[in-house]
């Protein structure tokens, strides 16, 4: 599917949509999860539903500083999460990047290509 995304003519709504919608799906799984957890013996205090949607988000972005995992079990979520962030991250990237140079190339008149 990856590739098809990649390789596809142009960059479509399905292309965006498929994007958004994956980021949006993890972020909410694990902010039930870490809902689920989110005791004070797993996390720096007792995680509210909306503290672990902040908390969900904040690791996908930049991180949050007001609450931490504590056990084991909290933190190889949180890892599990930004490993899981990344490889989403860049596969949105590739995708953008790829477009975008072809896109450049198509711009290209065949009689500057030609020497």
């Amino acid at each position: 599917m990856i590739r098809h995304l990649i390789h596809s003519p142009r960059l479509g709504r399905a292309s965006v949509f498929l994007i958004i919608n994956s980021l949006s799906c993890v972020a909410l799984a694990f902010s039930q999860t870490y809902w689920m957890l989110g005791t004070k013996d797993n996390f720096s205090e007792q995680l509210t539903k909306l503290d672990a949607v902040y908390f969900a988000l904040g690791t996908m972005t930049t991180g949050t500083g007001s609450l931490a995992p504590l056990s084991a079990q909290a933190r190889g979520v949180v890892t599990v999460q930004m490993v899981i962030d990344f490889l989403l991250i860049a596969v949105a990237a590739t995708i953008l990047v790829s477009r975008l140079s072809e896109n450049r190339e198509d711009r290209v008149s065949p009689s500057e290509s030609e020497p």
